[in-house]
């Protein structure tokens, strides 16, 4: 047994008091005369045996109760292992976990309602005056400091569920970070959550005390939409498309009967039925056909309950009504303009190299450069600021490059370098069949089939920081159209001229569906869909002066600022945290016209509804600083006290003083002496 307050110990030598009081009575005897006292020595001497009987039993009750009064204010306990006693203030930092798992229900009580209970009964288990910090996977600001008992314990009362999500590792950083700031000698942190099993990393800190606190429910199943993405990458109006569903089912049991539904502008377009087996996934298909140019507001939707964060799946797509196509050339060419301008879907126009526009070339989906002798170093620089804003390039090789001004673009593309110019037949034989702009062209190729042939070509290097992809080679196998990327655009080099004197590509069947898919895939836009806490940033086309031109993000509800950052013909967004809800959201120019249409989900990470059991952490985190309070139903506070304090001997000390204080009452008002 051990004294948290030892120096009150001194206060026993109280206990003298009532045994001076005992020897020493100053009670004055008062002599009444009898006739006959003979008859009174049996009466006396057993009078006075009972008396002194009384007295003894009198001071023991006073010696016991004086004595247990003393220990209380020495305030004795037990200690549970070899521990120091830490007196003075304490720093508690507690890890709230209010993601959207919290919401999975036992016995119908959510698992962040327990969360909530178990931080308030931790707050209350300490005294008034020590400094506690509260932390969720928001990471707000004003749960970045220590404050008051009563200040916490009403920031907890304000929590509620959120789509962040956290890993331990990063969460036990922020709270180390704001003990460190303490002079507290004692310093605690406890982890409040389900721990589910993908927030599980974590880097231990022998030097605070942690604390488990394991809040979950049994392992339930989830049936969720995953993922959304288009069969095409490309959306044309009045074409089919095809929205593949991929539809995750985290539970024990098959799940069939499963409805899609596909919305479009609020309007229902397309319902699939699906199912899915047990720990398993499925891809689904809903064909539908787009109606509306312009922005499609989109949302594939199913049921399942109890966890419906995530059955509803937002993503939004750009159909334009043109596909603007500008050729680059010096020379008269029949076939570019013949393809385009038979299409009502493409604006077809051209421009010599002298006479452009740089600035004007991002309002263009396609630029064909055909046939130029040589690249200007300022169409250059503004072709790779184009390709790298999301724009797609095509080049067609004159009969005589001047190779320093091509190698300088396919150097910063990049791209192979040309080595020298060959003069000779080269007979196309390899296709590759894998890359976007070849598939669905042929069903199956012959053996013995008939590809495009060319007498002037040029040699290229192999260089390993290339970005190129071969799409169609000769036989010795110089490559005759290679596809290179650089940001969000794409350069395809045809290592032929398109003049039908030096290459009979103008005229062969293959010639048109590879201009007419460059053309289209331009318009493909680069994302339908991001997630809420990914840091990836938006990229749009600037619009006007970067400097007068303010974006705001908007929905029905409320609207902000975005971070934004514009480089070349592109503004950059930065969500951060400001988004909360899954959704779409337009973004608003100063003008309060529409620019884009973007659509947030909730992250998927908390879809999966497998926690971690009390012996999973006891493997995890074993450690001689790591405590699990698996049984939250019983008093947790007196848990969390006997832990910390020992089992407190006080409060028995305080009853018996009372106890004997009552006894000694009774035997002075009823033993007889």
């Amino acid at each position: 047994m051990r004294f948290v307050e030892p120096a009150f110990l001194f206060a026993m030598i109280a206990l003298a008091i009532p045994v001076i009081i005992h020897l020493f009575s100053f009670r004055r005897y008062k002599t009444i005369m009898f006739s006959n006292v003979s008859f009174l020595k049996e009466v006396k001497e057993e009078t006075a045996s009972r008396s002194k009987l009384k007295h003894l039993l009198i001071l023991l009750s006073r010696l016991l109760a004086i004595a247990f009064l003393v220990l209380a204010f020495a305030q004795p306990f037990i200690p549970v292992k070899e521990q120091q006693v830490v007196t003075g203030e304490k720093a508690v930092s507690v890890f709230l976990d209010n993601s959207f798992s919290m919401n999975a229900t036992e016995n119908g009580v959510a698992s962040f309602d327990r969360a909530v209970s178990a931080a308030r009964d931790v707050v209350n288990a300490y005294d008034a005056d020590d400094k506690f910090q509260i932390i969720t996977n928001d990471l707000e600001g004003r749960h970045q400091r220590l404050v008051s008992k009563e200040e916490i314990l009403s920031q907890i009362d304000e929590i509620s569920i959120s789509p962040s999500s956290r890993n331990l590792k990063e969460v036990f950083a922020r709270q180390k970070s704001i003990l460190s700031t303490s002079t507290a000698q004692e310093k605690s942190v406890y982890f409040i959550s389900d721990f589910q099993d993908n927030m599980l990393e974590f880097d231990n800190d022998t030097s605070v005390q942690l604390n488990l606190i394991p809040v979950s429910s049994s392992n339930v199943g989830n049936i969720y939409i995953d993922s959304v993405w288009f069969l095409s990458p490309v959306q044309l109006i009045g074409q089919p498309q095809q929205v593949v569903t991929k539809v995750m089912n985290s539970g024990s049991e098959d799940a069939e009967g499963l409805r899609l539904t596909l919305k479009i502008n609020n309007e229902i377009k397309a319902i699939a039925d699906c199912k899915v087996k047990a720990n398993n996934w499925t891809i689904d298909t809903i064909g539908f056909t787009i109606n509306e140019s312009g922005w499609n507001e989109s949302v594939v939707e199913l049921e399942d309950f109890p966890i419906t964060f995530d059955d509803s799946y937002y993503f939004n797509f750009l159909v334009k009504d043109k596909i603007n196509v500008l050729e680059i050339s010096n020379q008269s060419d029949k076939y570019l303009s013949a393809l385009y301008n038979s299409d009502q879907l493409f604006d077809y126009s051209k421009a010599a190299s002298g006479q452009l526009n740089y600035s004007g070339l991002d309002e263009n989906q396609l630029l064909v450069l055909n046939g130029l002798d040589k690249i200007p170093s300022g169409l250059t620089s503004a072709l790779v600021s184009y390709a790298q804003s999301g724009g797609n390039i095509a080049v067609f090789m004159p009969k005589q490059a001047d190779i320093k001004s091509y190698n300088d673009l396919f150097r910063r593309m990049n791209a192979n370098l040309i080595i020298d110019r060959h003069v000779g037949s080269r007979a196309i034989s390899g296709i590759n069949l894998r890359e976007g702009l070849l598939q669905d062209v042929f069903e199956e190729i012959p053996q013995n089939i008939n590809l495009p042939k060319s007498s002037i070509s040029y040699n290229f290097t192999n260089r390993t920081q290339s970005s190129g992809e071969n799409i169609l080679t000769y036989k010795d196998g110089t490559p005759a159209l290679d596809k290179y990327t650089l940001g969000s655009g794409s350069m395809y080099v045809f290592n032929l001229p398109l003049d039908n004197k030096q290459s009979d590509l103008a005229v062969h069947a293959i010639f048109v569906p590879l201009m007419y898919k460059m053309a289209i895939y331009s318009n493909a836009s680069s994302a339908i869909a991001y997630t809420l806490g990914d840091k990836s940033r938006i990229n749009l086309p600037q619009m006007g002066s970067s400097s007068e031109n303010v974006l705001r993000i908007a929905n029905d509800k409320f609207e902000f600022i975005p971070e934004q950052q514009s480089l070349g013909n592109r503004v950059y967004l930065s969500i951060r945290d400001e988004i909360k809800e899954a959704g779409s959201y337009r973004v608003l120019d100063n003008a309060d016209q529409l620019m884009s249409l973007i659509a947030f989900n909730f992250n998927r990470k908390e879809s999966v509804m497998s926690f971690a059991s009390n012996d999973d952490l006891n493997a995890r985190f074993a450690s001689e600083n790591t405590r699990l309070l698996s049984d939250i139903r019983t008093s947790l506070g007196q848990v969390i006290g006997t832990l910390d304090d020992g089992i407190s001997l006080w409060k028995l000390c305080i009853i018996l003083a009372l106890i004997f204080l009552a006894v000694e009452i009774l035997l002075i008002r009823l033993m007889p002496s």
